[in-house]
């Protein structure tokens, strides 16, 4: 709704103007131009709708009606929480520091729900376009070791590693 309004920013002033032009009572006359968005309050939007856009992309990683998505779940969690660790870090966003840092923190409340279940990570390495490359380009060495136990201790449960055969 945003965008839209963004793009359409030249014709919400003419509306608004043509509708206070139509107006006979001045008090409405002050309530319409107060409808009236400043080119600050227009910049405000544009930010806005940058911080809610990395979300709304997140969102449609983690869905699809004909493709199975779980995969996409732990690099779109940590693409979301560096996009919006970089933007509270900008002067620029700092009017929305508050809601970034509150989106961030529930980010990781996620995030912490998704290393608690195997489902994720094991997801990603059964996907035959992506295996273990998100892993190895973001995650340390140790990290990508657990990954690779905890694989195989759900597909071989029962087997010793220490032992050989």
């Amino acid at each position: 709704m945003l965008k839209h309004a963004l793009l359409l920013q030249k014709y919400f002033k003419d509306f608004l103007s043509e509708i206070r032009r139509k107006e006979p009572n001045y008090k409405k006359h002050i309530k319409i131009d107060a409808l009236l968005l400043n080119n600050d309050e227009w910049e405000r939007v544009k930010k806005f709708v940058k911080v809610l856009d990395l979300p709304d992309r997140a969102q449609q990683a983690f869905s699809a009606e004909n493709t199975p998505t779980l995969h996409n779940g732990v690099p779109t969690l940590e693409a979301l929480h560096a996009a919006w660790s970089a933007l509270k870090d900008r002067a620029q966003y700092s009017e929305f520091w508050d809601a970034l840092t509150a989106g961030i923190e529930k980010i990781k409340t996620y995030y912490k729900k998704a290393a608690d279940s195997h489902a994720y990570t094991f997801a990603m390495l059964l996907d035959p376009n992506t295996k273990m490359t998100h892993f190895k380009k973001h995650w340390s060495a140790k990290l990508q070791d657990e990954i690779h136990k905890s694989a195989e201790n759900i597909v071989c449960p029962n087997i010793s590693r220490s032992s050989t055969l």
